[in-house]
């Protein structure tokens, strides 16, 4: 037997029973679980990112107008 076939037959094992089609379920969500994560810190890193870049070429190129709170050597 090759070991696609076989792996096909443990699938089907797998995959006929209800219980451990849940099983099966829970443990790819918790392996996959981290990786979605990651990829919602780095989209939201990206997001701030670009807003800040957006916010220094409208204040490079437009101006920028500060609240009287604002340090003189900040602004």
């Amino acid at each position: 037997m090759s070991g696609g076939m076989i792996a096909a037959r443990i699938g089907a094992a797998l995959l006929s029973d209800e219980r451990s089609r849940k099983a099966a379920g829970w443990i790819i969500v918790a392996a996959l679980s981290p990786l979605i994560l990651i990829i919602a810190v780095l989209c939201s890193l990206g997001s701030g990112g670009a807003q800040h870049n957006n916010a220094a070429v409208e204040a490079s190129f437009y101006g920028m107008a500060f609240s009287a709170e604002v340090p003189t050597e900040y602004s």
